[in-house]
Formats: C-alpha cells, sequence, structure tokens
C-alpha cells in the first residue's frame, strides 16, 4: 500500500517456507532499512515479540485480523511509525523493555492512545492542542496523563518526555 509521497508499507507472514519471516525480516533491514513492516503472525510470544521488535517490525497482527482493522494498522504505520494492536503491546511491551532478563520500570500495558499521547507530549503542543488532535476532551487527556505519570513513575511532562526519549518510545530530532 503506498501513501500518497510515495511511501511503501510492507505485509509479512512470519510463517513461511524456504525463508521464514524472521530471516526475511532480517534481509529487509539491511536492505530497505526504512520500509515498514506490519508482521501477521498467530506466534504472540514475548520471545518472538522481542525478537521482531529488534529487527524493526512496526506492527504486529494476528493472522486472522479483519480488514477494518488491518487498514487501520497500516494507515497508523504510515502516520506514525507504528501501530500496536491491543492484543499485541503487552506482550511487546514487555519484550522491549527487557535488557538483559531486567525489566525496565515501565510497566508494559500502555495503549495505542497512550503511544499517540506520548508522541504529541513530547512536541511543543499544549494539553488543548493534544486533545484537539486525539478528538477527546482535555479531561480525557489529564486522565491520560495521570496514568502515564504514575505507570512511568514520574511527576511532570518533561520527566516524562525524558524517559520516553530514553526509553526508545519516542525519537529525537536528527
Amino acid at each position: 500500500m503506498q501513501k500518497e509521497t510515495g511511501t511503501q508499507i510492507l505485509l509479512l507472514d512470519l510463517a513461511m517456507p524456504v525463508m521464514d519471516g524472521f530471516e526475511t525480516l532480517e534481509w529487509l533491514q539491511r536492505q530497505h532499512p526504512h520500509l515498514p513492516v506490519i508482521i501477521l503472525t498467530d506466534r504472540e510470544t514475548d520471545l518472538t515479540m522481542k525478537r521482531l521488535a529488534q529487527l524493526g517490525a512496526r506492527c504486529f497482527l494476528k493472522k486472522n485480523t479483519c480488514t477494518k482493522e488491518l487498514t487501520k494498522a497500516v494507515f497508523r504505520v504510515l502516520e506514525d511509525g507504528y501501530y500496536f494492536a491491543d492484543t499485541a503491546s503487552p506482550n511487546l511491551l514487555l519484550a522491549m523493555y527487557k535488557e538483559d532478563g531486567k525489566q525496565s520500570d515501565i510497566k508494559p500495558c500502555l495503549s495505542e492512545k497512550e503511544w499517540r499521547f506520548l508522541k504529541l507530549a513530547a512536541t511543543d503542543m499544549t494539553y488543548e492542542q493534544i486533545a484537539f488532535e486525539l478528538n477527546v476532551s482535555t479531561r480525557c487527556v489529564d486522565k491520560t496523563r495521570n496514568g502515564l505519570f504514575e505507570k512511568m513513575n514520574v511527576k511532570n511532562r518533561a520527566a516524562m518526555t525524558l524517559k520516553a526519549i530514553s526509553n526508545g518510545i519516542v525519537q529525537t530530532a536528527a
């Protein structure tokens, strides 16, 4: 699928003959590192998610995902660079924040809304502008922010942003 700018996206089945999805994704990351890849799989173990995340997968979906969810995922990956379906995100986050057997202090239960909020909170947007962008009330933004403060064990927006950057949740401008 292509966005108007010519950006491409690849849907990749993890279980393939000859060269499986892991090998294919590894090859793609060497040959086409900027190509966003959505993984279709029935495997959702921590080890699988960790390896796929390390190889650069941007989204994980079950093979039986409905067309509406798949379409949403494709457009979200094109827009935000990633998409985490509710069923995959807890496993993915747990895998991503484990380092040498130690788990990060960010609890592995961020929702898609929290990921989007973190991305916007790391900008100079006001909370009112974030609410408008997310199409929610400012009260909903306050609730999301406070929940993230607790999950991330921080007390303010600056600390939340720094922790999100240091944990690779939000990318800094290069």
